[in-house]
């Protein structure tokens, strides 16, 4: 038995996800939108954590420091964009449209980073590959502008 609720979750008694329909507690489910929504988000955000490593890493060694710098400015504006994919923000999508960045940043980690970037950059198409496919689940209007 499900309980409808206004934010798109259903609620499921607990014990019929434990295997026992006599528990009483319910739990919340999310729907497949929801999910996709809080992967999509997880995804940036991680990518951001690779990115801060990266740089972290490169402004360390000094020899990379330029890449490192701008590395660092590519982590902060993808963990300011994770709200707003939360938010299903309509922006997002066409953010995520151009590859022009991506194709900069990883000249920028080939010449003057190294390789390591390329892990940054294949995170990076993979998360731009899975908002493109799921654009029509960003349908939240928003006057705040996204980060570029």
């Amino acid at each position: 038995m499900d309980f409808a609720s206004t934010d798109g979750t259903a609620w499921v008694p607990l014990g019929s996800l434990l295997g026992s329909p006599a528990a009483p507690a319910l739990v919340a489910r999310e729907s497949s939108d929801e999910a996709t929504i809080r992967r999509i988000a997880e995804y940036e955000r991680i990518s951001a954590i690779v990115w801060t490593v990266i740089a972290v890493v490169q402004i360390l060694t000094l020899v990379a420091i330029i890449a490192g710098l701008w590395n660092l400015y590519a982590a902060w504006t993808r963990f300011r964009i994770v709200p707003h994919i939360h938010a299903r923000n309509c922006q997002v999508p066409e953010a995520f449209e151009s590859i022009t960045g991506l194709v900069v940043i990883g000249l920028i980690n080939l010449f003057l980073g190294g390789v390591v970037g390329v892990v940054g950059i294949v995170l990076d198409f993979v998360v731009r590959d899975h908002v493109l496919k799921n654009r029509h689940l960003f349908d939240q209007v928003s006057d705040e502008q996204l980060p570029v």
